[in-house]
């Protein structure tokens, strides 16, 4: 990123967040464009088969999506939503990843999960089931250490339903008071969001908000806005 940034006249990224971050490196203007959410998430047709498989139930458990691995802090996740005494067989913790390799780096109470189905993990899944899963969760969680941007709360958010995140910047730059924000390296604190979210009814976010905030349209003309400045000071 330093060596190839030296050529560029601007740079581009997604969130002010990762704009302030990329600025401390390069000595060259950075602009925040956004992202759009998929449309083949946001218009495609739900489909139920990851819940036939898992014999899931609408509205009847909660939602964590990422790999297993230290910036995701996937393990915190899951001994907080056991330790929140909402989490069992009947209102399991769902988690959208592989299953490969995800006894490694979690608690005893983690792996216990697992054994008794509190949790369960998806392994891989396609748009339609995932829009099934975002639609139809009580609650996401996402308590990762660190995002540029962090999509899938943003994606929870256009389906209506809250999420628990980490109390990062670029998650109140992206979600304002769309979210429950947590400490993620405590597990107390991240499973009183968890009791708190899904107390709380689901949101209904005004589309016109949506639209000025995270669509494709939004970020190419921010592009676009930037390239043609660019060109005409170059003229």
């Amino acid at each position: 990123m330093n060596l190839t940034a030296r050529f560029a006249d601007s740079i581009v990224t997604s969130s002010e967040s990762e704009a302030k971050r990329i600025a401390r490196h390069v000595s060259r203007p950075v602009d925040a464009v956004g992202l759009g959410l998929s449309s083949e998430l946001t218009e495609i047709t739900p489909t139920k088969s990851v819940a036939t498989r898992l014999g899931l139930v609408a509205d009847s458990f909660i939602l964590a999506v990422g790999r297993l691995n230290k910036r995701k802090n996937l393990g915190r996740a899951i001994d907080a939503a056991r330790a929140s005494g909402l989490v069992c067989k009947d209102f399991p913790l769902v988690v959208v990843g592989e299953r490969d390799g995800r006894q490694s780096q979690l608690s005893e109470s983690a792996r216990e999960g697992i054994d008794r189905n509190e949790i369960l993990f998806t392994g891989y899944i396609g748009d339609s089931e995932l829009t099934w899963l975002y639609k139809n969760t009580r609650a996401l969680v996402f308590v990762s250490f660190d995002e540029g941007f962090g999509m899938p709360p943003v994606e929870a958010a256009f389906f209506g339903t809250k999420s628990v995140v980490s109390d990062i910047p670029v998650f109140r730059e992206t979600l304002q008071d769309n979210a429950v924000f947590v400490n993620p390296n405590d597990v107390q604190d991240i499973s009183r969001g968890i009791r708190q979210v899904c107390d709380q009814p689901a949101m209904s976010i005004e589309p016109s908000w949506w639209q000025s905030k995270h669509s494709w349209e939004v970020s190419v003309s921010r592009i676009r806005h930037l390239a043609m400045t660019l060109a005409q000071g170059r003229r």
